[in-house]
């Protein structure tokens, strides 16, 4: 069964549907039928449940939060074309998940929330390597995180809901990189 969480992903070209077949793949229909192929099998350890969530187009590859026994769910990339799936990092190590999610794209990075343990859910942005996955900034200091929310690229601008621990719940931007909270500029 097919879950109903479907995403077209226009710079691929493709339909990227997150299955909930066993193993759970990362599937794409095919041009000729339409019919559903595996695209890569990320469950490489059974009984791991490498279950893709939080799908994003990103220079022609797909990347997502997969989970799997030996890392949680963590950040993740496969190229359809040559359907090879590569853990991208281990933002949370061990077995506990950093759980990645709100994937955005804007400009050359993708962007998205996880929890590292130590910052609590903040704001990252990814290269699509492992050394080019970083915090962006730790926008409420401690482990309880700003928990940033909504994350929307306009115009190569990336907006989102977050919380500094001062001024509660504000819109944010990150232009080059650089975050401005609320009325900052």
């Amino acid at each position: 069964m097919v879950n109903p969480r479907t995403r077209f992903f226009g710079g691929l070209g493709a339909l990227i549907l997150a299955g909930t077949f066993v193993p759970a793949p990362l599937t794409v229909p095919t041009a000729a039928d339409g019919a559903v192929t595996l695209v890569a099998d990320i469950n490489l350890q059974p009984p791991a449940a490498a279950t893709p969530s939080e799908v994003a187009g990103f220079g022609g590859t797909v990347i997502y939060a997969g989970e799997e026994t030996v890392h949680g769910k963590e950040l993740w990339k496969v190229d359809p074309v040559s359907r090879e799936a590569v853990f991208v990092r281990d933002i949370r190590p061990g077995g506990q998940s950093s759980s990645p999610a709100d994937i955005t794209v804007a400009g050359a990075l993708a962007h998205f929330v996880a929890d590292d343990g130590v910052h609590g859910r903040e704001l990252w942005k990814t290269d699509g390597t492992s050394g080019g996955t970083t915090i962006v900034k730790d926008i409420n200091p401690g482990t309880s995180g700003s928990g940033p929310v909504r994350l929307v690229n306009v115009g190569g601008t990336l907006y989102l809901e977050a919380n500094d621990g001062v001024h509660g719940r504000e819109l944010c931007a990150v232009r080059r990189m650089q975050i401005s909270y609320g009325t900052e500029t």
